[in-house]
């Protein structure tokens, strides 16, 4: 009697572990598990272009540049090999632009973020009203924008319908503000568009004033492998 009962305890630890097993191995495999924790790209008062970002254990980070679409692309993979979780990077603009692709391998949670900026080098001798800006990722859908501007820069947030896109409109103005902070939703299955709009400028046309002079464009964007 106690030696059938004695197995019937070990077949359902068996069962048990087995189960813990299986609901892991999905966990892992899941579509919907995420490799990348977090990202923050920032630019410095020097123009340089910095990118951190967080990883999940098990994840094995390879970068590589794609010359055709001028992406510096990091692909996130699975690996029983975990050296680290943080990640540092520095980039520069290609023909005024940065792109940078997060490719998850293991699910469907890759991402875009592109920057149209000025080269700091090629703008020197510009007024600058912004100074220095940074992205950061903190939930799912939610970016954090933080940014300083000059003195006598006045800022205004507004939101445009005709090209669905964030503004932020600098000008010439009494403000005793230089730092800001603002949190952005993206909508799922939508590109998230900021432009800082820099009127104190000035610009001969409209056209000028809408292309020339909105910049930064920061654009965010989700897709499928």
């Amino acid at each position: 009697m106690k030696k059938t009962n004695l197995l019937a305890i070990l077949a359902c630890i068996s069962l048990v572990f087995s189960s813990c097993n299986t609901e892991d191995d999905i966990a892992l495999d899941s579509p919907n598990a995420k490799s990348l924790k977090s990202f923050e790209i920032k630019k410095d008062l020097s123009g340089k272009y910095y990118l951190d970002f967080d990883v999940n254990d098990g994840t094995k980070v390879d970068k590589f540049f794609n010359k055709e679409t001028k992406t510096n692309e990091l692909y996130l993979s699975s690996s029983d090999i975990n050296a680290k979780n943080n990640f540092s990077e520095e980039f520069g603009l290609n023909n005024s632009e940065l792109k940078i692709g997060f490719v998850d391998m293991a699910s469907s949670n890759s991402k875009s973020i592109s920057i149209i900026d000025d080269n700091i080098v090629l703008a020197k001798g510009k007024s600058q009203g912004l100074k220095s800006y940074s992205v950061k990722s903190v939930e799912d859908g939610i970016y954090k924008l933080d940014f300083k501007v000059s003195n006598g820069i006045s800022v205004d947030f507004t939101y445009n319908e005709d090209i669905d896109t964030y503004e932020i409109h600098l000008d010439n103005g009494k403000s005793s503000k230089k730092n800001f902070t603002k949190n952005f939703e993206k909508e799922a299955g939508k590109v998230l568009k900021i432009d800082f709009v820099n009127h104190y400028a000035g610009g001969t046309s409209k056209s000028e004033l809408l292309e020339a002079l909105r910049k930064p464009r920061i654009i965010i964007d989700d897709f499928n492998n």
